[in-house]
């Protein structure tokens, strides 16, 4: 499915050592009958009834723009036709409320760095009791008197010296986010989101493009619908007011950052695959990201900024 680098990075490398075959499932196109959307379900469906398939892995939410995608769908697909899920929460957890219970992925992973306010070098790994687990290297347990093999590093359960730091950075994280409560959480970044994205659409004498298939126009946004489809992350690219030459991401990078100390993601976030889907593969975009901590004023800043820019 549309992954970012985490995820390929792993698949094409069991492609060349061990031969596996895979699809990546594409975006949905937009079309006179229905919108588009980050994930084409029926092409998924239609590879699932093949029959054959052994897992489906997927990213929740692009780092690219910010859109959700079906996973509620994706799993009981898996489920229907007898594949494992698995689900990379990087960029949801602590953003928008996970149940695992609930999900009933085979497979759940998160990096702890980002929406659960940890130190780098800390994530998460949730394995459903439908999977076994069996690697002869690994030496997960010592018996006295029994012979056992080494270990090659690395695989699971020889894990060395637990980072303690970082899991009581993750604990407190986790504790922080449970006492604002999701609600407000929820709430408030719908109306960081919202400001932010209305407001790009209202600047530049609408030279802005909002990268991928979320509704938005210079009318209105439905905020209620838009900001339940989105994480905090929003991509743009730009064209220069009346022309349609692009403008340099890089220079309003360069600009944001030298002129008011803002600091975006320019390039490819990671996410190759998904750049090639929205077709931005050869310039990139340009990334903001609203966090817990975000305020009114910064994202008045920055549409602010953007307009100096774009004159």
């Amino acid at each position: 499915l549309p992954i970012r680098s985490a995820l390929s990075r792993w698949y094409y490398k069991l492609q060349r050592d061990r031969g596996v075959e895979g699809f990546i499932i594409p975006r949905k196109k937009a079309t006179a009958e229905r919108p588009g959307g980050p994930l084409d379900l029926e092409a998924l469906e239609a590879e699932l009834k093949k029959g054959g398939v052994r897992m489906v892995a997927m990213t929740m939410a692009s780092n690219v723009t910010g859109e959700l995608l079906p996973y509620k769908q994706v799993i009981e697909l898996c489920k229907k036709y007898g594949a494992y899920s698995l689900l990379d929460g990087a960029q949801t957890a602590g953003i928008i409320p996970i149940n695992l219970t609930e999900l009933d992925a085979d497979v759940f992973v998160f990096a702890g760095h980002k929406g659960t306010l940890t130190a780098h070098g800390l994530g998460g790994l949730y394995i459903s009791e439908r999977i076994s687990m069996e690697c002869p290297t690994a030496a997960c347990e010592y018996v006295p008197g029994r012979a056992q093999p080494p270990s090659i590093f690395p695989s699971y359960c020889d894990t060395g010296s637990a980072p303690m730091m970082a899991m009581a950075g993750l604990n407190a994280g986790l504790q922080w986010l449970k006492a604002q409560g999701w609600e407000k959480l929820l709430t408030r970044r719908r109306e960081l989101v919202h400001k932010l994205r209305f407001g790009l659409l209202h600047i530049g004498n609408g030279k802005i493009e909002i990268v991928g298939d979320v509704a938005s126009t210079k009318e209105s946004i439905p905020m209620a619908i838009e900001s339940d489809q989105v994480t905090g992350a929003v991509s743009i690219v730009a064209a220069a007011p009346n022309t349609d030459q692009q403008v340099s991401m890089q220079d309003l990078n360069q600009h944001l950052k030298e002129s008011a100390d803002i600091v975006a993601s320019l390039g490819f976030q990671c996410s190759p695959l998904g750049h090639e889907a929205l077709g931005t593969s050869q310039s990139g975009t340009l990334r903001f990201s609203v966090g817990v901590v975000t305020t009114d004023q910064e994202i008045e800043r920055l549409l602010v900024e953007i307009q100096k820019f774009l004159g």
